[in-house]
């Protein structure tokens, strides 16, 4: 008894933090959307295309990579095979992923803090963070990707990157955040060269490959070059209206007039220029995060050896994930409120220097959750500067949180674990 009981205590962290998880997940799926959910749209009516005959890319437009394929499907196998009704069973298989990612986030945390208030800060957060935007959190993949990405982070922090099994298992799961959103696919550049020691970039390239064929190598086989359906579909679409270049338009529009908006996307001449320097902020935006991170990597490699400390290759890759995200959805002709869900698990990940920057991160994090996946912030729709409403000043406020997460995160200099 004395024993279990010890066990308990050590053990105490732990069952605290999948407790509150386990409580507030209870709450989430039992109280879905009322009005709309992707998963009942969207996704149910793939799966019974793709069971009926219809297979994704080959004989009709798909929009997601092809790692999405298994997600969307086997709720419906499920649901045939007497097991649940499709829409549950999709949340369900959500928050399975989530639960595994979560788990190994508790873990990370333990290891990382020693203060009882560093570590609960963060648990607090995200539960927080997940109960503000419960409405999309598991209506859509961007769990299951920014999971997958946060897992080959986690592997690179708790696994020796000298085996080759650890390398390719970084890779793998890498490479399944690229086939369930396209969006990480220039991280590869950045994570390649931090990952790389002194003449192991052959040796890292060779490891990236053999995950990226683990992961792509069936879909190639069976879609080929009908993958790039999903491609095309992205850059054919208009102007979401909760995007930032949007947000520009909208502004604009409210002297000129020239521009309609359609199921939430802006057409017209304005908008349709927009979608082209949306495009190119895009393509800079990334090269710049790119260049920033491998600039960073290989400064701080030299003055490391003048000072005689090390690198932590994790927190910069941590790091470059997050402000390149960032950078990704200002940029992008389209921001949907899940989005926020990516930085939300992330900033779980970074090792914080004290309680300050750590609360600094979690309430800008919160800041931007409640203005950009609720409706709570809510005035009367009078007009208060001509022309524009409560509702203009309310769009104002969902950028800058993104903006200052961002700048505090490229303004650090420090490298070591607990850089923040």
């Amino acid at each position: 008894m004395k024993k279990f009981f010890s066990k308990i205590s050590k053990n105490k962290y732990l069952l605290i933090g999948l407790l509150i998880f386990f409580l507030v997940r209870i709450f989430i799926l039992f109280n879905p959307p009322k009005y709309y959910s992707d998963v009942s749209h969207f996704y149910e009516r793939y799966a019974n295309m793709w069971w009926y005959g219809l297979p994704p890319y080959l004989k009709h437009l798909f929009e997601y990579p092809p790692a999405t394929i298994p997600l969307i499907i086997i709720p419906l196998a499920l649901d045939l095979g007497g097991l649940g009704t499709y829409y549950p069973n999709y949340r369900i298989q959500i928050f399975l992923i989530e639960t595994i990612v979560y788990f190994f986030i508790l873990k990370f945390l333990k290891k990382s803090y020693s203060s009882n208030f560093q570590r609960y800060a963060p648990i607090v957060f995200y539960n927080i963070a997940s109960l503000i935007a419960k409405d999309f959190w598991y209506e859509g993949i961007d769990i299951a990707f920014s999971a997958s990405l946060a897992l080959s982070l986690l592997s690179f922090y708790f696994l020796s990157q000298k085996k080759f099994v650890h390398k390719v298992l970084f890779w793998f799961l890498f490479w399944l955040s690229v086939a369930i959103k396209f969006v990480t696919l220039p991280l590869y550049l950045p994570f390649l060269v931090i990952k790389s020691k002194k003449k192991g970039l052959i040796e890292e390239i060779k490891t990236s490959y053999v995950g990226f064929f683990l992961v792509w190598g069936l879909p190639l086989v069976i879609f080929r070059s009908s993958l790039s359906v999903a491609v095309i579909f992205h850059t054919s679409r208009p102007l979401h209206a909760s995007s930032f270049p949007a947000f520009i338009i909208y502004t604009i529009n409210q002297f000129t007039q020239s521009e309609t908006m359609s199921q939430l996307e802006w057409f017209g001449p304005l908008s349709q220029k927009a979608l082209f320097w949306s495009f190119l902020f895009l393509a800079i935006n990334t090269l710049l995060v790119v260049c920033w991170a491998i600039i960073k990597w290989f400064s701080s490699k030299g003055r490391s050896r003048s000072a005689g400390k090390n690198v932590d290759p994790y927190v910069l890759m941590v790091k470059t994930s997050i402000i390149y995200l960032l950078a990704f959805m200002m940029a992008s002709k389209i921001m949907s409120p899940p989005f926020h869900i990516w930085y939300t698990l992330l900033l779980m990940l970074l090792p914080y220097k004290n309680k300050k920057t750590q609360l600094i991160f979690f309430s800008l994090g919160i800041w931007s959750l409640i203005f950009n996946t609720t409706n709570v912030v809510k005035l009367p729709e009078t007009i208060m500067i001509y022309p524009f409403n409560w509702q203009y000043l309310r769009q104002v406020f969902r950028f800058p949180p993104l903006i200052l997460i961002a700048y505090l995160l490229i303004k650090d200099k420090r490298n070591k674990s607990a850089s923040l």
